[in-house]
């Protein structure tokens, strides 16, 4: 397929009247097929790592669905990728005042999304390309789960989409969330919104790892994201793929290494490490120095746990929430575990209606 075919006709967006979100989030809109399956046959079958994540090309993806469907009757459809599963939580928690960028394809899986997206309330502006929309199986057992995906249009998303409507913009916003499976074929977008906004003092740039497979295979874009991010959201693992393939003999080394680089003296650099059900670790400073507390993760019953697919993904959208309201960083992390802790409660990554914060 050439680079013409993926050209765009439209862009769509929702409540257009919104000419200064406070809030950009740049990343692959999915749509996810979350299966409930009881044991590993089809994670041997299809070499999946039990809790991993993988893209594959569409033929794979389209295989593993098959089989499972076939397998599991029981499956749903619902809005899936990082930041999109973010900006969904927090139009739940009630912030609307955000804009989500990425792209579709033109399919019925793309009026699916746009659908879920005018339902949930959350302003975005999709660039519509010629091919299919990213699409993610989500094979849970117990509070383990296993995702593959195939992010189709997503991959494809350009910069003059973005930087076309960027321009539109009255003001900058408060923060930009760029995840780390956004760097794929998409660089020049992240360099472009991080030139636009980095000489604004009061624009935060967040940024996700996400996945150890993206810090290993995409290490200098990461590294460079991450000397430039704000606040960094990752899991152990993630931080501990970032520290070797770097050269560090330690998270910590790695930690000190890039404090010591964060030269914004009016501000501290905020870096999150959650660990599963084990307490978060967040780290504050600047080149002057920086400082570690943990806070601790609300324990969940087991058999009270449905899906941990967007348990990262609800926890940035807690964060964000508390943040965008002006708490400390505790508060906000405290809050984070909060909403996460509910929505492993439920199938997709989807806020309860009877949860009250």
């Amino acid at each position: 397929m050439t680079n013409d075919s993926l050209k765009s006709e439209t862009s769509e967006r929702y409540s257009s009247e919104m000419k200064s979100p406070k809030l950009l989030l740049f990343g692959n809109p999915l749509l996810d097929v979350t299966i409930q399956i009881n044991n590993d046959e089809l994670l041997k079958k299809y070499n999946i790592e039990r809790n991993g994540q993988a893209e594959v090309p569409l033929d794979k993806l389209t295989n593993l669905f098959n089989d499972a469907r076939a397998r599991y009757r029981t499956f749903k459809y619902s809005l899936g990728g990082s930041c999109l599963n973010s900006s969904r939580i927090l139009a739940s928690l009630g912030q609307r005042d955000l804009a989500f960028y990425g792209a579709i394809g033109k399919d019925q899986n793309a009026k699916i999304v746009k659908e879920i997206l005018k339902r949930g309330g959350v302003n975005s502006c999709l660039q519509e390309l010629n091919t299919r929309t990213g699409t993610c199986v989500c094979l849970c057992q117990g509070s383990d789960r296993s995702l593959v995906a195939n992010i189709g249009a997503a991959l494809n998303c350009e910069k003059s989409h973005v930087q076309e409507n960027i321009e539109k913009l009255t003001q900058d916003p408060d923060y930009y969330y760029i995840e780390g499976f956004f760097i794929p074929n998409k660089m020049e977008i992240c360099r472009y919104l991080n030139d636009k906004f980095s000489e604004n003092p009061n624009t935060l740039f967040i940024t996700n790892l996400n996945a150890p497979y993206i810090v290993k295979t995409f290490q200098k874009n990461v590294t460079w994201m991450v000397q430039k991010a704000d606040i960094i959201f990752g899991n152990r693992d993630e931080f501990e793929e970032l520290a070797t393939i770097n050269g560090f003999q330690s998270m910590d080394d790695l930690l000190s290494d890039l404090f010591g680089k964060y030269s914004k003296s009016h501000r501290q650099k905020v870096v999150i490490i959650t660990d599963g059900a084990d307490p978060v670790i967040f780290l504050c400073g600047n080149k002057n120095g920086f400082e570690s507390n943990t806070v601790a993760v609300p324990q969940v019953n087991i058999d009270d746990i449905k899906d941990t697919t967007g348990a990262g993904d609800s926890f940035v959208a807690g964060f964000l929430f508390a943040h965008m309201k002006g708490e400390e960083v505790k508060k906000c992390l405290e809050f984070g575990c909060k909403i996460s802790a509910a929505v492993i409660q439920t199938l997709g990554c989807n806020l309860p209606k009877d949860v009250k914060f």
